[in-house]
């Protein structure tokens, strides 16, 4: 996939283009994260713009673009605001440097992205807790061995300490994880659970090198501010630009852009799909909505987690037709996986990495 990104003009000087190339779909953490670089230094190659630009939903409808409904457009006519936390945040360092603290009206900054087809590769495979078929799930050697077994990417799931510290772990209670075990994940310290063989996100973000899907529990993410301390871990830690989070909880999620405004989020949904959005808004002390889709859109949130069989045809073209990325979960059946990359997904999130890439590349 090819990425370029305009900066706006100012002080005289024509808008900018860069291109890069980056692996993985658009609203990957990696091409999310090259898109950020590359507007710090568009301004610096003043050619047109590619032929066939498609505006990402993105970065698009934070910076102010207009919205594609289908098929390749030329960016259209810039928005402008005054100068505001959201425009020191997003605009190209050229545009900052002319503009910034002047009292006037501004231009704001586009990226677009071009997909390309990722060479010989039939799905994008996340290891779902690890390679958790065959290592105990959410260890450090769930993860060493999901690397081994060329996944792409990592998913995970995390709780907040009592002390604070984000760690990795699927079930609220210890006795889901370690039968005999009594007691909430979030009253035992960082000590007590590490007793236990349950890492924290720093180790884990420490000891591995490719994508991860960062789970936000929903009960964390209400109760202990997790979204902003999973997001400051993984700023400190330097893998901003390989992390996705998501969250059951999806007005909490939006608690991660405190921190890292350019990270990637994810709704994740349960089995009854994309109709159950507007009720977990609600739920969750957003305000009401009737339009999964149009939520996602205006909170600029260009993926979705479905479950693996409420995704069909239709659904897959409705997120498409509105610039949003699905990833299915969890995917184990490799006649299931194949189904699902036939209607046009290409993330399978699964506990057996190593065999579903094995069973699609047999295909």
């Amino acid at each position: 996939m090819v990425i370029a990104v305009q900066s706006a003009a100012c002080k005289g000087a024509g808008p900018g283009w860069a291109t890069a190339t980056a692996a993985g779909p658009p609203s990957s953490a990696a091409a999310q994260a090259t898109a950020a670089k590359l507007r710090k230094r568009a301004w610096l190659d003043m050619s047109s713009p590619p032929e066939n630009a498609q505006i990402s939903p993105r970065f698009g409808r934070r910076l102010g673009a207009p919205q594609p409904r289908g098929g390749n457009v030329h960016p259209g006519p810039q928005e402008f605001m005054r100068d505001s936390e959201e425009f020191t945040r997003c605009s190209s360092q050229a545009v900052e440097r002319a503009c910034v603290g002047r009292d006037e009206l501004v231009p704001m900054v586009t990226s677009v992205i071009l997909p390309q087809p990722v060479p010989g590769a039939a799905a994008i495979i996340w290891a779902h807790r690890g390679a958790s078929a065959d290592a105990p799930e959410n260890t450090l050697a769930a993860f060493a061995l999901a690397q081994d077994q060329q996944a792409d990417g990592i998913e995970l799931d995390t709780y907040r300490s009592a002390d604070g510290d984000v760690v990795v772990i699927h079930g609220q209670t210890l006795d889901r994880t370690f039968p005999g075990a009594t007691g909430e994940v979030t009253s035992c310290t960082t000590a007590q659970l590490e007793a236990l063989g349950v890492p924290t996100l720093a180790q884990v973000l420490e000891a591995t090198t490719i994508p991860i899907n960062v789970e936000l529990k929903d009960t964390s993410v209400r109760d202990q501010g997790l979204p902003a301390a999973a997001a400051t871990q993984v700023l400190r830690s330097g893998a901003s630009d390989r992390v996705v989070f998501s969250s059951f909880n999806p007005v909490g999620l939006l608690g991660v852009r405190e921190v890292l405004p350019e990270a990637e989020l994810a709704v994740l949904l349960p089995e009854q799909g994309l109709s159950v959005l507007p009720q977990a808004v609600e739920m969750f002390g957003g305000k009401p909505t009737e339009d999964p889709y149009a939520w996602l859109v205006d909170n600029a949130i260009p993926t979705v987690h479905l479950h693996r069989d409420s995704i069909d045809r239709a659904t897959v073209s409705a997120c498409a037709e509105r610039g949003l990325h699905v990833r299915a979960w969890t995917v184990d059946d490799p006649e299931r996986a194949a189904e699902l990359v036939g209607l046009g997904v290409r993330d399978l999130i699964t506990n057996r990495p190593a065999m579903i890439r094995q069973a699609l590349a047999a295909r």
